[in-house]
């Protein structure tokens, strides 16, 4: 590990967390401790300011780079501060207008907060560096869909959909009317001033900037419900081991997990603009948080809402109106800020219920089992609970089903322990977690027209529903876990409480001295509700702290519950030191190159190289889909699956090489055939390199 890795790995945290964190600084009044809860929220006022950038920049026919973004963002930031500090020399009361708000004095931060946060953070790195860190890439295929993303916003300059979702990099049209792109645009500022390649970037995005955005955003919803920063700590870490975020690695659902991390922070910030009266700095965080998580990963807004719903109702704040008004403004404002992406936002709609060609059918049993069945489990393997690359089923056994067992049964526990008072901080969980079970059942099931609309959303496919939950089994594991050790130690008690209570001689009213009259029940009982209440929140914390380091023992323990995504994700991405000095062999030369569309790991080549693909983003339906097939015949003329005029049209996209691998991507089939390769009149091979070969490729028009 070197000192410039480091640079890197900082530079990437600070883009994604400083420009949001010095605007929540800015328009929050000083020494307030909501101040500290809106930093919990930066990463999402972040993306939500590159979004803001490029798409009023793409509407005032401006095309802006990711630097350019970066400079907008800071400079929204320092303009902000220098209007607080303005207000406050007037002696006027800048920011948000809530220090008489009797919510701020729960937001206290102490030490043990930091402490407890720091330790989340960290252990939830190092999970993450054992599991993703360590890999050459990020795995799966939609891996290389997003570097090719990245790479374009880096050759074009721009993000705006119109120049990055495109059917190849050269000759191209355009293939989504919308898509979200503000990782790719942060990932691009970090790639340019670091100078590291895309796949480092993008690979160090997965395992350091996803996993802080989510133990930063869960402690700060599980402290201000109450959680003692011990318990908030290890429900922030639990979703690191327990529940399917990783595993939607296996088909590089990179912005799936982005989007996952990002829904305890936009709740948050919205729950607070309900809490907080005459507070316009909080709708403003609010609203582009919102905005934030429409341009990274647009339907786990579901997800935030939900939650959110579950902070409503845990806080009761649900009765006030002002509340619900004040929430109507934020999303309002919101919308305002993305009013140039809303039409476009509509034809991405119209894309996709064009395009029906999602995941096969589920029956409802199915989807109850993969949401209850977050580890997979004897019926949860049954039913592949867990999101495969494929059609490779994650298959447990032995002790693997125990655990799971263990697991499902802690969940079970945890979501009626929510119920609760002692567990209120765990019930915006259950409820995001029944919630999005309810939206997956419904796309699961066919109910016509109504679910055809809502089902698109998500590609037919309820896996991607349930994702958007993903941190919520850690969280109502650990519940789980912690009232079934309070109940057995309560029962396990029992009987020497009772012999006690039997021993115990009654003497009767004890004489009433004239001064010394005992105190009445106005100023004992709240004194021993308060101790009571302090001696609970001790030993959850102690109980705690006890099942969350079991629970991780138990499940890193069992090589098929800690490492079945390790495994699968280690199949979906190019393993082999020929792919590196391919790369090297690659960069520096001109023309595009032509692959089998993800089947050999080929992008993680070119968008390092620098070289420019055939094919980029396929178009789900419209004209874009006639210049596609093209692309596509020309990739079969030259393998030679297919023999027509075609062939010409490799002067059209420029391409000068085609490059295969090992075909070992899960589920992909690969369309070429080395005999076929060899006979090609179009290819020459020039270089072979353990699983890569690279070819040449001829003017094929030249010799007609």
């Amino acid at each position: 590990m070197t000192i410039s890795l480091l640079l890197e790995w900082a530079t990437l945290v600070a883009l994604a967390f400083l420009p949001g964190a010095a605007l929540a600084f800015a328009v929050t009044p000083r020494h307030s401790r909501l101040r500290r809860v809106a930093l919990i929220a930066s990463p999402s006022i972040t993306y939500g300011l590159i979004g803001i950038a490029v798409a009023w920049s793409g509407y005032a026919g401006a095309t802006w780079s990711p630097l350019t973004v970066l400079w907008f963002e800071l400079s929204v930031a320092a303009a902000a501060l220098t209007v607080n500090l303005v207000l406050r020399h007037r002696r006027r009361r800048p920011g948000w207008g809530a220090s008489r708000s009797r919510l701020v004095h729960r937001l206290r931060v102490h030490a043990a907060d930091l402490a407890a946060l720091g330790l989340a953070a960290a252990a939830a790195l190092v999970v993450a560096w054992f599991l993703v860190g360590r890999l050459p890439s990020a795995p799966g295929w939609d891996a290389m869909n997003h570097a090719f993303l990245m790479s374009r916003v880096l050759s074009s300059g721009s993000g705006l959909a119109s120049q990055v979702c495109v059917t190849g990099d050269i000759a191209f049209t355009s293939s989504c009317g919308f898509y979200p792109l503000a990782p790719h645009v942060l990932w691009a500022q970090a790639s340019q001033l670091t100078g590291a390649g895309p796949t480092a970037v993008i690979l160090a995005s997965t395992w350091l900037v996803t996993p802080l955005t989510a133990v930063t955003g869960v402690f700060g919803i599980t402290r201000v419900l109450g959680a003692r920063p011990a318990v908030a700590g290890a429900a922030a870490f639990l979703p690191m081991l327990i529940g399917p975020l990783w595993p939607s690695l296996a088909t590089g659902r990179l912005t799936v997990l982005l989007g996952a991390a990002l829904v305890p922070s936009v709740a948050l910030l919205f729950w607070l603009a309900a809490r907080i009266p005459r507070a316009p700095a909080v709708l403003a965080l609010a609203a582009i948080a919102l905005a934030g998580m429409f341009v990274t990963h647009t339907y786990d807004a579901l997800g935030a809402a939900l939650l959110l719903l579950g902070l409503l109702v845990t806080s009761l704040s649900w009765r006030s109106w002002r509340g619900w008004a004040r929430l109507v403004v934020a999303g309002g404002l919101s919308l305002v800020l993305m009013i140039p992406n809303l039409v476009l936002l509509l034809v991405a709609r119209s894309e996709r219920l064009a395009d029906r060609t999602g995941a096969p059918g589920r029956s409802f049993w199915e989807v109850v089992a993969q949401a209850t069945f977050p580890q997979g489990g004897p019926i949860g393997t049954l039913f592949d609970p867990v999101p495969r690359p494929g059609g490779i089923p994650i298959q447990l056994s032995g002790m693997g089903v125990a655990v799971s067992a263990v697991l499902t049964a802690l969940l079970l526990v945890g979501m009626t322990a929510s119920l609760l008072p002692a567990f209120r901080w765990a019930r915006p969980f259950a409820i995001l977690h029944l919630g999005m079970l309810v939206v997956a059942v419904f796309v699961a099931v066919d109910l016509g027209p109504v679910h055809t609309v809502v089902a698109s959303l998500f590609y037919d496919d309820p896996r991607r529903v349930l994702w958007s939950s993903a941190l919520a089994p850690g969280a109502l594991t650990l519940a789980g876990a912690v009232a079934a050790v309070q109940m057995a130690l309560l029962v396990a008690r029992a009987p020497a409480r009772r012999r006690r209570m039997g021993r115990r001689p009654d003497t009767g009213n004890p004489p009433r001295i004239p001064g010394r009259e005992p105190p009445g029940p106005e100023t004992a009982e709240p004194l021993d509700v308060a101790a009571a209440s302090r001696a609970q929140g001790r030993r959850q914390s102690r109980v705690g702290v006890a099942a969350a380091v079991c629970l991780s023992a138990l499940v890193l323990a069992v090589p098929e519950t800690a490492m079945a995504h390790e495994r699968f994700a280690a199949r979906a991405m190019p393993d082999d030191p020929a792919y590196a000095r391919t790369t090297e062999w690659l960069r520096g030369r001109s023309g595009s190159v032509a692959e089998d569309f993800h089947r050999d790991f080929v992008p993680w080549m070119t968008v390092d190289a620098g070289l420019p693909l055939l094919r980029g983003i396929e178009p789900l339906s419209g004209p874009e889909e006639a210049e596609w097939q093209r692309r596509v015949q020309l990739w079969k003329t030259l393998i030679g699956a297919r023999k027509s005029p075609t062939a010409c049209l490799v002067n059209d996209y420029d391409v000068s090489w085609v490059v295969v691998g090992r075909p070992a991507m899960p589920g992909g089939r690969r369309t070429w055939n080395i005999n076929k390769l060899t006979r090609s009149p179009f290819l020459r091979l020039v270089r072979v390199d353990g699983p890569v070969r690279v070819y040449a490729v001829h003017d094929p028009c030249a010799s007609r």
